[in-house]
């Protein structure tokens, strides 16, 4: 089955538990998964982007990873799923884990990027620079 197919076959509220169960995830999420989840339905699949399958792993500990999925959503829809080993899982269940995995790194840069421009005006340097453009900087003593 392909990526697009775990979303269109699940119902967004049984994805919701998983990610609520499995991930912890906080209700102020809820509605970003709800619109990427209906996205992704919709999305046409780019056969372009679907020759590298993404690959749901088990690691010793039994939790689940999903190899290849940091690719934007609309290079996912078209690849292939496949498992390195045969788990008993609803469809919901997986497409719970593969919208998690593709979404991960898209949340954690945003979360990243917005503390790192926080940090950069709140610097004095920069603030300083802001205010007075050109002027030189002296050191404390």
């Amino acid at each position: 089955m392909i990526y697009k197919e775990y979303f269109i076959n699940s119902e967004f509220e049984d994805v919701w538990h998983m990610l609520q169960t499995c991930y912890d995830e906080p209700e102020s999420v809820r509605n970003l998964y709800k619109t990427l989840f209906y996205t992704i339905r919709n999305l046409p699949v780019d056969d372009t982007r679907s020759d590298k399958p993404v690959k749901i792993e088990w690691d010793f500990e039994g939790m689940i990873h999903v190899a290849g999925a940091p690719d934007p959503v609309e290079w996912l829809v078209g690849r292939e799923v496949i498992f390195d080993k045969t788990e008993k899982s609803t469809v919901a269940e997986l497409a719970a884990h593969l919208l998690y995995w593709s979404t991960l790194y898209d949340f954690r840069t945003q979360t990243r990027y917005n503390k790192d421009c926080q940090q950069r005006f709140d610097d004095e340097f920069v603030c300083n620079y802001i205010e007075n453009p050109g002027k030189k900087t002296e050191p404390e003593t």
